[in-house]
Parts: structure tokens; sequence; C-alpha cells
């Protein structure tokens, strides 16, 4: 668990999240489940499973930061765009949002003042066939005259991260979600949008994966958390 800090670049007001980035590893964690959790869980293939319990295990764990409580009387339901939401009335304000790869699996809890949306994607190859036809000639040419590398896992992560914060998910038109301005950080990409200019992302490179952070764009994050992040000391 490691505490996320953001800054107000106006005010000045600081704000604590609970962050986490971590291999698959709870498989054998039923206990955790609360008593709806485990019923769906049950009807669930392996493959889900595994991402399902992961996930919940995460989330929970992150809660303990708050307030100590046994983890099965903590509810994660899914939303009406499938994101997960807090139900237990000693975490009425914080919110949460959640994203996975086949082999990791991230999680961040946020005050209810906030708006975070999360992603983390993988595989490269995959993601440049995904993203043919989705990617403007000017996102593209942004991207290259940054030097921006893996540019197609990180357009796709920037705009999942922010579909998340919007909740609609991916069902709007791709071009909606268009990116204008790439700007390179002590270690990390800073992106902005062309429809949505309150919002931004943080666009990490953590090994051959992307961890995007879209925020309110009055947030700045503490420099040395930047530093941890893009140099993958998560613990």
């Amino acid at each position: 668990m490691n505490n996320l800090i953001f800054i107000h670049k106006e005010t000045g007001e600081i704000y604590t999240c609970f962050f986490d980035y971590q291999f698959h590893s709870h498989q054998n964690d039923v206990d955790i489940l609360h008593p709806r959790e485990l019923l769906f869980y049950e009807n669930l293939h392996e493959k889900r499973k595994k991402t399902f319990l992961s996930g919940r295990y995460l989330i929970k764990d992150l809660l303990q930061g708050v307030v100590p409580t046994k983890p099965n009387l903590i509810e994660i339901r899914k939303g009406i765009f499938d994101q997960p939401v807090i139900y237990h009335p000693k975490y009425y304000d914080w919110e949460c949002s959640l994203s996975h790869t086949s082999s990791n699996i991230t999680a961040i809890i946020f005050p209810k003042e906030l708006v975070i949306g999360i992603d983390l994607e993988g595989n490269q190859e995959e993601m440049a066939l995904k993203t043919k036809g989705q990617i403007t000639f000017q996102e593209k040419m942004l991207c290259i005259s940054n030097g921006i590398e893996l540019f197609e896992l990180r357009l796709w992560s920037a705009k999942e991260a922010l579909s998340k914060c919007i909740k609609t998910g991916l069902t709007v038109p791709f071009q909606l979600l268009e990116i204008n301005e790439i700007s390179k950080r002590n270690g990390y990409l800073e992106i902005l949008f062309k429809n949505f200019p309150q919002y931004k992302v943080l666009s990490f490179l953590i090994q051959d994966e992307c961890l995007s952070f879209c925020i309110p764009v009055q947030l700045s994050i503490d420099k040395k958390i930047a530093l941890l992040l893009n140099s993958a000391i998560l613990k």
C-alpha cells in the first residue's frame, strides 16, 4: 500500500489517496468476500474468478488504511457502467478505481471530493492492432514529434482512464476523447484532452505496462511519489 499525495495548485489543499500495484496473487482468499460477492464469484469462470478476487482483495486492503474493518463486511458492487462502488457505512466518503492486465492489478481509493480514474494496459503489439483507425493523425504526429515510445499503449490507456472519470467507459466515440497536448515531466507524461480540458492524465511506464491516472487538471502529484512510480519501487 502506498500513500498517493495530490495537491490543489490554487488552494494548496492536500489530498491523501491510497494506491497499490501488484501481481494477481490472492486466488485462495475467498474469505475476504462479502456474502453477495461470494455468490457472484461462485458463478464466474476460472479466469474471471482470479481478477475478481484480486480486485476485491486489493480495494479492501487499501480501505484498511482509512479505518480497519473485517473485509467480508465490505461489499464492492458493480455500478451501472461496471465501475466498482464501495458499500460500507465507514467508507461513505471514499470512492475507488480499479484496473488490471493478465499479470497485474492496480487500484486507488480516494476522498469523495475528488474524481480519479486509473487504467493499466500491457501488450503493445495487441494494442497497435486495437487502436488501428482509432488514433487521429494529429495524435500520432504529437507522439512522434515528442519522441514518445509505445504511444498506442499510452494513448489508449489515457483515454480509458478518462472514460472512468466521466463514467461512460469506452462507450462514447473514441474521437470525443481526442488528446491535444502531451508534455514530458520528470519520469512521466502529462496528457491533456481537446474536449475535456478539466482533466489530465499522468502516464507512467512500469516495465512493459502503462499505468495512467486521470485527475482534475487543478491537481499536481507530489514529486517524490512521481519518482517512486516511475522507478516502479512499489512496496
